[in-house]
């Protein structure tokens, strides 16, 4: 019998290190291919399925529908899923002003497996960012006129600025109107419509929280604006553009869309639109129809300095003034 010595004790601790590590490793490669292979399972099903377009097609609908100024880019989205089946999109978007639309940022969007839904606007710049409120012209549950904030300077600049720049601007109307009404208002001018706030029963059907003065209400909008209709696969659409004669296609795609939405997934539309009552807001449209209380507009600035000539309008708020490309 060999007699036991500290060299060989350190002989046999060397080996059973290596052994362990060697095994610490293999279990390690293991793990490492069973989670690629998870993964990639995971990643091709989420890819052959309809999951990540359709949490692209939605955001796009909340970024057109709840943020007036901008609107979703066509292309240039992508959506992923994590191993924890946690989905997350990433959504441009822009700002028209006048005929160049411009990259101002990115809508976030995370939707876990469980949970509540986050999404975040990020804009490049800060002064990219649009800042405008619209006004009710009448208190719905009173009939009591109404009128809007007071946003000093914007005819003076207007009346400053050389005549080759174009620029976007928003104004509420003092009453409420059909989107065909304020259309036929802005007949004569040479600009286009980008986006109505449309009341959908915010104060006597249900309450989300307002702001104002002593005499002036304003809510969270949601606006009418060009249309989009997926395909089944919600990877293919089309586009209706916001003209005079496609407010009747673009007022049923908005209802469709919203209906899609919530029958789809109830909890996450209204996490993902920040409202507590988006059946409400379908019911109201429904029973009531679309009446738009002001716009988003852009064109030249010396068109838009003509708006002035109109009565009918209040509250007017100047957005960003760019060169020449109309």
């Amino acid at each position: 019998m060999t007699e036991w010595n500290e060299k060989k004790e350190k002989k046999v601790l060397r080996r059973y290190r290596f052994m362990l590590t060697l095994r610490i490793l293999r279990v390690a490669v293991i793990m490492f291919f069973i989670y690629w292979a998870y993964m990639m399972v995971v990643s091709i099903g989420y890819l052959h399925s309809e999951k990540g377009h359709k949490l692209v097609a939605y955001s796009q609908l909340a970024i057109d529908w709840t943020y007036p100024g901008i609107s979703a880019e066509h292309g240039l989205s992508f959506a992923e899923i994590n191993s924890f089946l946690t989905q997350e999109a990433a959504v441009p978007f822009y700002r028209k002003i006048g005929q160049e639309k411009k990259d101002v940022g990115q809508l976030h969007v995370r939707k876990p497996l469980t949970g509540f839904t986050r999404s975040n606007f990020e804009f490049y710049q800060k002064n990219d960012q649009p800042d405008f409120n619209f006004w009710l012209p009448v208190h719905p549950e009173t009939g009591e006129a109404l009128e809007a904030n007071n946003y000093p300077g914007v005819w003076e600049t207007l009346d400053k600025v050389h005549e080759g720049t174009v620029a976007d601007l928003a104004f509420s109307t003092k009453e409420f109107m059909t989107p065909e009404e304020l259309f036929m208002l802005l007949e004569d001018f040479d600009v286009e419509v980008e986006w109505m706030p449309v009341y959908m029963g915010e104060l006597d059907l249900f309450t989300e929280g307002w702001w104002g003065g002593d005499n002036s209400v304003a809510v969270e909008a949601w606006g009418l604006t060009y249309g989009r209709e997926f395909g089944s696969d919600f990877l293919s659409y089309s586009t209706t553009n916001l003209t005079i004669g496609s407010i009747d296609r673009n007022q049923q795609l908005m209802l469709d869309n919203m209906k899609l939405i919530y029958n789809d997934d109830s909890k996450f539309a209204e996490t993902l639109f920040g409202t507590q009552y988006f059946a409400k807001r379908i019911q109201y449209l429904e029973e009531n129809g679309f009446n738009v209380y002001g716009a988003v507009i852009t064109g030249p600035t010396k068109e838009l300095l003509r708006l002035q000539e109109l009565d009918e309008i209040q509250g007017v708020q100047l957005g960003e003034i760019t060169f020449w490309n109309w």
